[in-house]
């Protein structure tokens, strides 16, 4: 099933290589697939449920 948005994918990956993306403390490190781009703060905050995985869903 694909994601609907970059950022659902982006935690998808960031959960599944949980061991390699819970290991990176530099807060410059992002994941992005060449037009869009998320920190890994970020996905620690979507993770935790700290912020919302639909924010940028298509209304």
């Amino acid at each position: 099933m694909a994601a609907k948005t970059f950022r659902r994918a982006a935690l998808g990956a960031y959960r599944h290589f949980c061991g390699t993306f819970r290991n990176l403390d530099l807060p410059t490190w992002s994941i992005t697939d060449g037009t869009s781009t998320i920190s890994i703060i970020d996905l620690r905050d979507l993770d935790s449920g700290a912020a919302s995985v639909t924010d940028d869903d298509p209304e």
